[in-house]
């Protein structure tokens, strides 16, 4: 309670603060109503994007068993693989048959014979065939014994029974070496060809066909064929057999109708297919295997009920509307639970930052920034839903704009609701919220005060490691695998980089296209080669080193009180750059003591006092500074009365009928147009401009009178009102005297004077000189 009770008492010290409700309530009912329900909106139509994401992920371990909410059945390619390639085994091969080896046998005993009948010497024999070398004496003499007083019809009708006993004479190359893949189961063959009737096919057995490097079956095989013959002739015909046989096979392989065959015997095969009923386990871990993860097939099989589901609900099957109303309110429950988290992360911005809100800008950027996160999140999670981890480079992206183009308290709690809402839209685990979570405050955190480009990539590398730490943890702590962990955390470190360098790729169009005040842009701005800070210093010297000297005391000023340092110090760099159209008419740039206000009246001379402001913010847009730079120009005066011209209309004010001199100017036509300050920055600039000029101007600036002179101008502008529009607090504006008090003493420090030549060696205190005051 004690605490509550400071907050409020805090709240009422605010200077300016309104008593008829607080700001963030009547924000509310404007622009950040309009931001809420774009938010939400926008949240709401992505969420509602993309299909119901899988239980499990591609290697995550199973907890525990999946049962099928419908009947499906799912194609199984495992199984119909396995059986074409068992069709495609058990297909024969094909081989054509080539007669002419036995022809040539047939021949050649047919010339043996002849030549046995005319009494010719074998050796004439083998002189005249080659083949009948084969053919020793003793089976020629029996050959001649055979044909000696035998008739041409005997004698033609064994070459008759030779040649179709050859018919079924079957030698090849090895078999097992045949070009096909796989290689036959079958055992045995098709032959086509050879036959008594043309172009017969008939099968094979394997054990008929002799291969040539087996020649023991060859003259097995020789022999049987052989046995058709009388017995005289078997010798000498079974020589000539075997040597034909072994020379040249008689089966030749056909390449082409075996494959065409092993393609019609796989398309005889039907698609295999796994049925499931509505509660079975189709996805069950290993029995007692700790370590069991979802495998592709599992993976396939959880995406082929997730279709059949989708497919239940849409049809008219009993119990579907039942489970389709079930589904509306899942979905409406979700829907709500998103729309009212984009609605908190307005009302955050209206409680805590209630200013940025009134920036068109500022809001345009930020629900860009954000929708295009939820987009990119939800895109990505749902076409690559093993990969979530890659909806962390949205996530860091956003982190790296806000915390780069908004201050860094809005943009580490912003980014923390945000987070909620990227893992509700792409309905993700509550381990990867708060790897999120942890990545983007980091990143958030690491760019808060930048400074220079390259601390981005600095930024990305410490998110890279702290993003794993936390999945790694998550992940272990859920019962995932180490291996799975360190899967996760690898793509959360690629994505923290890869978020690191689309950053620093991007910000400069970015920073260009929206013309938004980051650090980096106020530190070129605060380059003195800056176009328009060299015109100024030309110019106007006088208000050129005023501006450098306000532009330090802001500085530390806002240093004291936790506000924008940058965006004061460069503000107050360019806030007096008006006077560069008429710089004779301001103190600061007058030399020998020549006023020309002397000359003017009081009104003319506040025109042109006055129009410094308006020239300002004209040439601020003519030069296309930040927008967020024109606040200082058109507020560093505020409402103030424009004193010394005010007295002087005074005392030239004539006398009225009365015979009394009445001096009531009203004060209202010597104030500055305003409007009055709006944040602590440029209020802390209105202090500092005009403790700056007050200061120069004492003859003694002792550290008493300077403290008297900032105490005085500070309670000046309070009475006056002068912070009643901005959120600049009693405790801050004590913090700011006595930082303006600091600086200002250490700048106007007292001098040792030193002696001049001739006189004496003592030191004594040179009297300060008297300073112009500037207007």
């Amino acid at each position: 309670m004690a605490k509550v009770r400071r907050i409020q008492i805090d709240k009422r010290l605010r200077v300016g603060g309104s008593t008829s409700g607080p700001a963030w309530l009547r924000v509310l009912t404007g622009r950040a109503t309009r931001l809420g329900i774009v938010l939400a909106l926008g949240a709401c139509g992505v969420s509602l994007y993309g299909p119901e994401p899988l239980p499990y992920r591609l290697g995550q371990r199973i907890q525990s068993p999946v049962l099928a909410r419908v009947d499906f059945d799912v194609p199984d390619p495992t199984t119909t693989e396995f059986e074409r390639r068992k069709a495609r085994e058990g297909a024969p091969s094909h081989y054509a048959f080539d007669p002419a080896a036995g022809h040539r046998v047939v021949a050649s005993l047919r010339a043996l014979m002849q030549g046995a009948a005319e009494q010719v010497s074998l050796d004439a024999l083998h002189a005249a065939d080659g083949a009948l070398k084969v053919v020793d004496g003793a089976a020629y003499e029996r050959v001649k014994a055979f044909t000696s007083g035998q008739t041409p019809e005997v004698i033609q009708a064994e070459l008759d029974a030779l040649s179709a006993a050859l018919l079924t004479a079957y030698t090849a190359r090895d078999v097992a070496r045949e070009p096909r893949d796989p290689r036959s189961t079958a055992d045995w063959i098709i032959v086509h060809g050879g036959s008594t009737e043309a172009q017969e096919s008939r099968v094979v057995p394997l054990d008929k066909v002799a291969a040539l490097e087996e020649p023991e079956k060859v003259r097995k095989l020789s022999e049987s064929a052989a046995a058709c013959l009388s017995e005289a002739l078997r010798p000498a015909a079974t020589a000539l057999i075997q040597e034909r046989l072994t020379s040249a096979p008689t089966l030749r392989y056909e390449a082409d109708r075996t494959l065409r065959e092993m393609g019609l015997a796989v398309d005889r095969i039907p698609e295999a297919r796994f049925a499931c009923k509505r509660g079975e386990a189709f996805v069950v871990p290993a029995a007692g295997v700790r370590s069991s993860v979802l495998t592709t097939r599992e993976k396939e099989l959880l995406e082929a009920h997730r279709e059949a589901w989708a497919g239940y609900l849409r049809s008219e099957a009993p119990g579907a509307a039942a489970e389709r109303n079930e589904a509306r309110l899942q979905t409406a429950g979700r829907l709500t639970l998103v729309a009212l988290v984009a609605i908190g992360l307005v009302v955050y911005l209206a409680q805590h930052h209630p200013r940025m809100l009134e920036s068109r800008t500022k809001c345009w950027a930020f629900s860009l920034l954000v929708l295009c996160t939820l987009i990119s999140a939800r895109l990505l999670s749902v076409q690559w839903p093993d990969y979530r981890e890659l909806t962390l480079a949205p996530a860091l992206v956003c982190a790296s704009a806000f915390a780069i183009f908004f201050p860094s308290r809005l943009a580490i709690g912003a980014m923390s609701i945000l987070c909620v809402i990227v893992v509700l839209v792409s309905r993700e685990s509550l381990t990867l919220l708060l790897t999120m979570a942890t990545a983007s405050s980091v990143m958030a955190f690491q760019l808060s005060a930048i400074r220079a480009r390259t601390r981005i990539l600095t930024a990305g590398l410490v998110t890279a490691v702290a993003a794993p730490l936390a999945g790694i943890s998550g992940d272990l702590v859920g019962g995932e695998s180490l291996a799975f962990a360190l899967q996760s955390a690898g793509w959360g470190a690629a994505c923290s980089l890869g978020a690191a360098f689309f950053v620093s790729g991007v910000l400069p169009f970015a920073e260009g296209f929206f013309r938004l005040a980051t650090p980096l842009m106020l530190m070129q701005w605060r380059d003195s080669r800056q176009p328009l800070l060299q015109l100024l210093a030309r110019e106007a010297p006088g208000t050129y080193q005023h501006s450098l000297t306000v532009s330090k005391l802001a500085e530390e000023a806002c240093q004291a009180i936790g506000a924008d340092d940058l965006l004061a110090s460069v503000g107050a760099l360019y806030h007096d750059v008006g006077k560069i159209l008429k710089p004779e008419y301001f103190t600061e740039n007058q030399t020998a003591q020549i006023n020309l206000h002397s000359t003017l009246a009081p009104k003319m001379s506040l025109l042109i006092i006055l129009a410094h402001v308006k020239d300002g913010v004209e040439l601020a847009r003519e030069y296309r500074l930040p927008p967020a730079l024109i606040p200082f120009i058109r507020e560093h005066h505020g409402t103030t009365l424009v004193r010394y011209f005010h007295n002087v209309a005074a005392e030239r004010q004539p006398s009225i009928a009365t015979g009394r001199h009445d001096r009531g100017v009203p004060e209202a036509e010597f104030r500055y147009p305003g409007p009055k300050p709006r944040t602590r920055e440029t209020a802390v600039l209105m202090l500092c401009d005009g403790v700056e000029g007050a200061v120069r101007s004492l003859r003694d600036p002792a550290p008493g009178r300077i403290e008297n002179v900032v105490h005085s101008i500070l309670m000046d502008r309070l009475n006056d009102g002068q912070f009643d529009a901005c959120e600049i607090t009693l405790a801050d504006l004590h913090k700011v005297e006595q930082a303006l008090v600091k600086a200002l003493c250490s700048l106007y420090h007292g001098r040792v004077a030193y002696p001049k030549a001739g006189e004496g060696g003592g030191r004594r205190e040179a009297p300060p000189q008297p300073k112009p005051a500037a207007v």
